[in-house]
């Protein structure tokens, strides 16, 4: 479903008057972790030319047979047909407080007696849904986040519905989103890598399931107690059965714009700003020789220009966005980041689908084999084994006290029957 909020947290709208109710603790010793001391430099060039070279073969093994079991289970999962819980309506649950809300509803703190379970409820009002046609989109989002399973995405708890709304019940991420961490604390380009990875893990499991996400950006990705990620919000995912068209340029594509959004996210997580936001003209260079520049499109910006004449006008105040996108990012400037970075965040903003890092016939595997992965194992960190940089504290503290925005509409007649059987 197409929405403004984001399943787990505040929307785009009141998202950040929460951000003082979570703060970030710096781990000790997640640096060192991903820096074995093995000694003399011949004994260290050993190790890396043989025991790595051996262990993440054998590892990266382990995970692809993993990756198959949780493919063959989503597959199972998504024919299963799906119906709301008739023992469940809003009276079984205490709305304590409004963790978001969007275009299409609102994400409630909700506490649930029987089950002694904290959750986020998703309450969504189905006239809206009917007004935009997107009853059915609110069904595939409850399939997909059945299906799912991996350490990565958030899991559906149950559904219901009422005769005013549709309601998805999700496991309660305590962590708050990147965009919170970021806006908190300054990340290290290792820090980045560790987040990073987790999204092309996640990634490679939903792509496996021929499941596109098309909403991959910081505020839909949250912190886990632990400070790991899952991915929120599955109402832009798609089942790909052939192609679908470009978001901006209407060409087909299947996966390619989810490597697209992870260069712009890697972008973001390690400067602090999206490529696209920024200021720079088309083909421009910098005199700053602290910065790393790559200039990787040299076509004309007239040839561009021809290319999305019929879909955003010149006076746009986005017109110039939209050329950088189109281009592919004329040049990126990432100061203090290192060349394998640079490599990785160009490879993933190619515009050349083709050529686009991800997209090849190996997919997921060349990102997850790209050199600025080299120190990352994807087998522990799957496994969870690392120490997280940093561990969410959440300042409130939960009560049983209602808030005068947990307060949802009643209808007595029950509206949209037909149209949300399925549910």
């Amino acid at each position: 479903m197409s929405s403004k909020f984001n399943g787990m947290n505040p929307g785009v709208d009141k998202h950040h008057k929460k951000t003082s109710d979570i703060s970030y603790v710096k781990s000790i010793g997640f640096d060192n972790q991903f820096h074995a001391k093995t000694g003399t430099i011949e004994r260290r060039a050993r190790f890396c030319l043989v025991s790595i070279v051996e262990s993440k073969s054998n590892e990266l093994h382990k995970y692809l047979q993993e990756r198959q079991k949780m493919i063959n289970k989503f597959n199972n999962l998504l024919t299963k047909r799906l119906q709301a819980d008739e023992n469940l309506s809003l009276d079984s649950f205490k709305l304590l407080r409004q963790l978001g809300e969007g275009g299409y509803g609102t994400v409630f703190l909700a506490y649930h007696a029987d089950r002694n379970e904290y959750v986020a409820l998703k309450a969504i009002r189905k006239s809206t849904l009917v007004e935009t046609n997107e009853q059915n989109t609110i069904i595939s989002e409850r399939q997909y986040a059945f299906a799912l399973n991996h350490p990565n995405i958030v899991q559906l708890v149950t559904s219901f519905k009422d005769n005013e709304y549709v309601y998805l019940a999700f496991e309660l991420l305590h962590g708050g989103d990147l965009y919170s961490l970021m806006a908190y604390q300054k990340l290290t380009e290792l820090q980045a890598k560790f987040y990073s990875a987790q999204i092309v893990l996640t990634l490679d499991y939903l792509h496996r399931c021929k499941v596109v996400f098309r909403d991959l950006k910081p505020e839909n990705i949250v912190l886990t107690q632990r400070g790991y990620i899952k991915l929120i919000d599955l109402g832009l995912a798609k089942i790909i059965r052939g192609y679908t068209p470009e978001i901006i340029m209407h060409q087909p594509y299947t996966i390619s714009p989810d490597y697209w959004t992870l260069g712009i996210v890697i972008h973001e997580l390690v400067t602090g700003d999206a490529p696209f936001d920024r200021t720079y003209r088309i083909g421009s260079n910098t005199n700053d020789s602290e910065s790393i520049e790559y200039e990787y499109d040299f076509r004309s910006k007239s040839t561009i220009e021809n290319h999305i004449s019929n879909i955003i006008h010149s006076s746009s105040k986005h017109y110039n966005m939209y050329l950088r996108i189109i281009n592919g990012c004329a040049s990126i400037n990432l100061k203090h980041s290192s060349i394998n970075c640079l490599s990785i965040i160009r490879g993933l903003l190619q515009y050349n689908v083709e050529q686009r890092l991800g997209c090849g016939k190996r997919g997921t595997l060349d990102i997850i084999e790209h050199a600025w992965f080299d120190e990352v194992n994807f087998w522990t960190l799957y496994q969870q084994k690392y120490i997280a940089p940093f561990i969410p504290i959440r300042k409130y503290i939960f009560t049983d006290r209602y808030e005068d925005d947990t307060i949802l509409g009643f209808t007595a007649k029950n509206l949209y029957e037909s149209e949300f059987k399925e549910f």
